[in-house]
């Protein structure tokens, strides 16, 4: 079985069209070919603005200690604000600029960036898009599919 956690950064803007219309999740996350983005999405980058990585993988890890990784653990399943889109495992997370900088800040102290770590490549690759996405103030939407 697959379980992808599926990431988009996005700007404040293309977060309200998305919020308002759900289901252009299915345009950032198509299943068959990519068709073009309409409206204020069409500055959206799919290639460096979503990010697609082994749920698996990364829940293994957070099940090694339910008392740590609550940065990790917060960027993978968010904070409790949804939206109704079903990847396939649940409703889609919503989380606000400030949220994404406070998420960064925490997966920062929780050291998942060190240069030296032997952690797996798709917890390095979520805190990496989490302080990219903080870095350029954007937002991110994200589910289990």
């Amino acid at each position: 079985m697959s379980m992808e956690l599926l990431l988009v950064r996005l700007t404040p803007a293309q977060q309200e069209a998305i919020a308002a219309d759900p289901e252009l999740l299915d345009l950032v996350f198509p299943e068959d070919e990519q068709a073009s983005l309409p409206g204020v999405l069409a500055s959206l980058h799919i290639d460096a603005d979503t990010l697609e990585e082994n749920y698996l993988e990364i829940s293994a890890i957070l099940d090694e200690s339910v008392e740590e990784y609550e940065w990790m653990r917060k960027a993978a399943n968010g904070t409790g604000t949804t939206i109704r889109f079903d990847f396939g495992y649940g409703d889609a997370f919503v989380l606000s600029p400030e949220q994404v900088a406070e998420i960064a800040a925490g997966l920062d102290a929780e050291e998942w960036l060190r240069p030296d770590s032997d952690e797996a490549g798709s917890v390095l690759a979520v805190a990496a898009f989490y302080r990219d996405a903080a870095a350029l103030g954007r937002g991110v939407i994200g589910g289990v599919g």
